[in-house]
């Protein structure tokens, strides 16, 4: 299976929707591992599969929270630490997809998709100061 498939199955999976899709890119903007466009969702390909997996379904949390709508995070440039409540809360919901697809059987290694999301959320927790 290519491995956009596969990822897009990881997705597809979890959200029993078929408009999910995942694309591998070489390139992003500086500091950006993954982002998306509606349910068009890109990660790095230097990603490992945990990695990419992660990414990817950090993207779909973004979508499920809604904040494509949020004036406040559009405003925001994609890669800078001001992102962080938007990016600890894309964290902490794609973690729970993690757990949910692993138990459907669909992820490469659950264990480093979730230390990957704890990383990134604990990088966010270190340099944003939250609002009470």
């Amino acid at each position: 299976m290519v491995r956009e498939d596969r990822l897009t199955h990881v997705v597809q999976a979890i959200t029993d929707d078929s408009r999910p899709n995942v694309h591998v890119a070489p390139e992003m903007h500086p500091g950006v591992e993954g982002e998306h466009y509606s349910f068009s969702l890109h990660v790095l390909e230097r990603l490992s599969d945990p990695d990419a997996e992660a990414t990817a379904l950090h993207e779909l949390a973004h979508i499920y929270l809604d904040h494509d709508d949020d004036p406040a995070l559009a405003a925001i440039p994609r890669g800078t630490t001001a992102r962080g409540p938007w990016e600890l809360a894309a964290d902490a919901l794609a973690a729970a997809f993690v757990e949910h697809a692993a138990d459907l059987g669909v992820m490469t290694d659950p264990s480093a998709s979730l230390d990957y999301l704890f990383r990134d959320a604990a990088d966010y927790a270190e340099r944003v100061t939250l609002p009470p």
